[in-house]
């Protein structure tokens, strides 16, 4: 496509001289120039410019340049031309701008063009690989919150608690959030935190009586989406602090507040300090979910993690869509 308008411009400046009688020399000559356009397109621009050679590609254009001016100078027009006379052998600087002006005009397109496919390029690469980053992070979060929460389960079991068909009915519908609905790149915030409500209803079975549990949502989820389990390794993080350092007087309190499109997280445990022996395992979650954020809501959120004597604070704020 390129080429045809280049066809189009020199013909109409090589008949500027006769506005409509067509010469069959002008045609010869328009041509010869837009052999010259071919030859920068496909030869020197991949040969040279594509390779890095800069110097070489702006050589051959000019070699590309006086060789082609000087076949018509010497060739088109002494033996085409109606009157060879009325046209003498043009000086090199008529020949630069006369060839020079239109393979200029054409590379600055071609230059363009081509920057732009290798952006769009390397746009589809970084997302493509974003992508799979976000694959790989999820595959972490969907067995880390099943192997959790089957060990509840287990402990049930064992205990033979009634409340055994009911939790593995719950962890049965989250797991079903976790693997399908949440395989899209966002989910309803309602959904998200309607999944929360039911983790953590799984996480009290665990507490049994060493703590209390709260959770406070203000604002109204609806129409608005979120990436799914961007929450819950706080949660999952909360639990673990707390319920790995103390045996009893353990408390969790979480709360979300969505005002004007930005939804803010805020979560609190208490926790003492923690066994040197390098007992306590160390989540994956937590890590797994700030290489989320960056990937996911780049300058559109912010994260402060506090960690006090014996309170661990945490703060997300969130743009939402």
């Amino acid at each position: 496509m390129l080429i045809c308008f280049w066809i189009g411009l020199v013909l109409v400046v090589s008949f500027a001289k006769e506005k409509y009688h067509l010469h069959f020399y002008e045609v010869v000559i328009t041509l010869n120039k837009m052999l010259l356009l071919l030859v920068t397109n496909y030869y020197f621009f991949p040969k040279f410019y594509k390779k890095d050679k800069i110097v070489r590609f702006m050589v051959a254009i000019g070699i590309g340049i006086f060789f082609f001016g000087y076949i018509e100078e010497l060739f088109i027009e002494p033996y085409l031309d109606l009157d060879p006379e009325s046209h003498p052998v043009a000086s090199p600087g008529v020949i630069f701008v006369s060839y020079g002006i239109p393979v200029a005009i054409f590379t600055g397109i071609k230059l363009m063009l081509h920057f732009r496919d290798k952006q769009q390029l390397i746009d589809r690469l970084e997302r493509e690989k974003s992508e799979g980053q976000l694959k790989f992070l999820k595959s972490q979060i969907n067995p880390h919150i099943l192997f959790n929460n089957l060990n509840n389960i287990y402990s049930l079991s064992m205990q033979g608690d009634r409340r055994t068909p009911d939790t593995v009915l719950k962890l049965a519908n989250l797991m079903r959030y976790v693997i399908y609905e949440s395989a899209e790149n966002h989910v309803l915030l309602s959904k998200e935190l309607e999944y929360l409500g039911d983790y953590l209803e799984l996480q009290k079975i665990q507490l049994e009586g060493r703590g209390t549990v709260g959770l406070v949502i203000k604002g109204d989820p609806q129409g608005y989406v979120i990436a799914p389990l961007l929450l819950i390794p706080f949660v999952e993080n909360s639990f673990k602090h707390s319920m790995d350092t103390q045996l009893d007087d353990i408390s969790i309190d979480l709360g979300i507040d969505i005002t004007d499109g930005v939804l803010t997280f805020e979560g609190s445990n208490t926790h003492r300090a923690e066994a040197k022996d390098g007992r306590t395992p160390k989540g994956i979650g937590l890590d797994n979910t700030k290489q989320r954020l960056q990937l996911l809501y780049p300058e559109r959120h912010e994260l402060t993690i506090t960690r006090e004597d014996r309170v661990f604070n945490v703060r997300l704020t969130v743009k939402l869509i």
